[in-house]
C-alpha cells in the first residue's frame, strides 16, 4: 500500500498544475496511514503534517471535513495535534456524559476537524456562537462558552 501511495504522491507532482493542489491533502493522508501502519510514527507523523498544512487547499464541504477529521486523527495518532483547548476539551466531555446532544451536534463537526489554521478557527468561532445564540446552555456553562468565543476570536487560548 505505501509503494502504490507514494506512486500516486509522485505522479501528482509531475503533473505542474494549481488544480492538483487540492489533491495534496489526501495523498500525504494515505502516505502518513501506510506509514503508521507499518509502526513508523515519525514518517507518519510528517505526512499527516503535510497534510495539514495543504488542507487550506481542500474544498468546503463533507469530502474537505472529511479529510480534515482524518489528519487531525492521523496527527492525534502519531502524537501531535494543530489544534487543542483545555476549556473546550472539558466542556465537550461535559456534554457527553450529559448526552446533550444539541451542544454536541453544533460544535462537534467544526471542532473535529480543526487543523487550527486561521479558516478552522473561524470556523470553530462561528460553531461556538452559533450555540451560544441558541442559549440552550446552563448559565455556567454559557458564561464559560462567551469567554471561550472571544478568547479564540483573538487567538488567546489555543
Amino acid at each position: 500500500m505505501l509503494k502504490w501511495n507514494l506512486e500516486a504522491l509522485n505522479r501528482a507532482g509531475a503533473i505542474k498544475d494549481d488544480e492538483m493542489n487540492a489533491h495534496y491533502p489526501s495523498l500525504y493522508l494515505n502516505v502518513g496511514k501506510s506509514y503508521e501502519t507499518l509502526g513508523d510514527i515519525k514518517q507518519a507523523n510528517n505526512y499527516y503534517h503535510l497534510a495539514a498544512d495543504h488542507s487550506n487547499y481542500l474544498p468546503p464541504g463533507k469530502y474537505g471535513d472529511m479529510l480534515r477529521m482524518g489528519i487531525a486523527e492521523g496527527l492525534k495518532r502519531t502524537g501531535t495535534t494543530k489544534f487543542n483547548n483545555d476549556i473546550l476539551n472539558n466542556l465537550i466531555d461535559k456534554w457527553c456524559k450529559k448526552k446533550e446532544l444539541r451542544p454536541l451536534s453544533l460544535t462537534l463537526p467544526a471542532y473535529l476537524s480543526n487543523l487550527g489554521t486561521e479558516n478552522d478557527l473561524n470556523k470553530l468561532v462561528s460553531a461556538l456562537s452559533y450555540l451560544s445564540a441558541t442559549r440552550c446552555l446552563n448559565e455556567d456553562d454559557q458564561m464559560v462558552l462567551d469567554e471561550l468565543i472571544v478568547k479564540i476570536s483573538e487567538k488567546q487560548v489555543i
